[in-house]
């Protein structure tokens, strides 16, 4: 793992950008590229791999598994070699054309598949969850802490999971709410259904909202701001969004991972198996900017003990399974808790 750290359909053409004619590496983005989080860290990974190489990697834009395999299948005609695909939707489609190809390598972001030619990259989401939960339980003034989640899939689970064991260590007082869009990959791009999610929490009280849901999650942000509450950005440094309002962002490092497994590649150093990254490894995290610095202050001191005790293993964040059962149940999600880490006090006993 610390290794991995250090170191258009079938009938139709691929259409790259001049820079990227020739290009034997390519990236398969999930719906979106520009969508604010997930999606726009890895497209950020592929260009500071060509800006600090000078290599261009082909990109397209999959919207199911049958897109997947059919855009797959089409750049390696043209001579990709490496594949890199962001999320999970993607797996039973590398599952089937890496069996096909077993020359080419495949590079499969938040999501697991075996093969000698795959590398299943996933993330301690749990790990970057928990942190920001406890910036949510400490911040909150009402106590009533809301959740959007885009469906209910590991990635997200893990999320959700680690937030709402953060949050009841900050303030185990805090009444935690949770609404899942639905049920099909196309949720994560429904900024209405983000919008009416977070009207919904915001109208029950909800004063800090958390929205792990893609582009719908971003829309459940701006719109739980206008509502009067705060956020928690999640996948990239959301913090920007509503300065002052974004308490903390809950950040996967998609970008790295790109980024590195392009590299390896070009190198020839990649490898094939699976990796789960952490804060121990770079690959998850919290944001701390101008533009949050001064409504995260209050949850500083706890924030860093916890990550230092995760990254040196006295820390272990519950990560699931059950979605629903870790934000309504306390006592489901329970961190294992180093010796004399801080415990803050509850902020709901000093509420207005």
């Amino acid at each position: 793992m610390r290794r991995l750290m250090t170191g258009l359909v079938l009938m139709l053409a691929v259409t790259v950008a001049p820079a990227q004619a020739g290009a034997d590496q390519a990236v398969l983005f999930n719906n979106a590229i520009r969508d604010g989080g997930f999606n726009e860290m890895a497209s950020e990974g592929a260009e500071r791999f060509s800006q600090r190489t000078g290599q261009g990697v082909r990109q397209a834009v999959i919207t199911s598994a049958d897109d997947s395999v059919n855009r797959m299948e089409a750049f390696i005609r043209v001579g990709v070699k490496h594949l890199v695909l962001i999320g999970w939707v993607n797996a039973p489609a590398v599952r089937t054309v890496a069996q096909r190809h077993p020359t080419v390598s495949f590079t499969l972001i938040d999501a697991v598949v075996e093969g000698g030619n795959i590398r299943s990259i996933e993330f301690a989401e749990e790990e970057a969850a928990f942190l920001a939960g406890i910036a949510a339980g400490v911040v909150s003034r009402g106590g009533r802490i809301g959740v959007v989640a885009g469906m209910d899939i590991p990635p997200i689970q893990r999320f959700v999971c680690g937030f709402a064991a953060g949050v009841r260590h900050a303030a185990p007082a805090a009444q935690l709410e949770a609404l899942v869009l639905g049920q099909d990959p196309t949720v994560f791009r429904d900024r209405e259904a983000g919008v009416r999610a977070a009207q919904d929490l915001t109208g029950r009280g909800v004063d800090v909202l958390f929205a792990p849901a893609g582009l719908a999650g971003r829309a459940a942000l701006s719109e739980a701001v206008r509502a009067g509450a705060a956020g928690i950005g999640v996948d990239a440094n959301q913090n920007a969004l509503h300065p002052g309002r974004i308490i903390t962002s809950a950040v996967k490092r998609v970008d790295t991972a790109v980024d590195r497994a392009l590299t390896q590649v070009a190198e020839q150093q990649w490898q094939a198996g699976r990796y789960r990254l952490g804060l121990a490894e770079g690959g998850v995290g919290w944001s701390h900017d101008q533009h949050n610095a001064t409504v995260i202050a209050p949850a500083l001191p706890v924030i860093t003990a916890a990550a230092d005790a995760m990254r040196n293993g006295l820390l272990l964040a519950p990560s699931g399974p059950n979605l629903m059962e870790c934000v309504t149940t306390p006592g489901s999600v329970e961190p294992a808790v180093p010796d004399g880490w801080p415990v803050p006090p509850s902020p709901l006993a000093a509420a207005p």
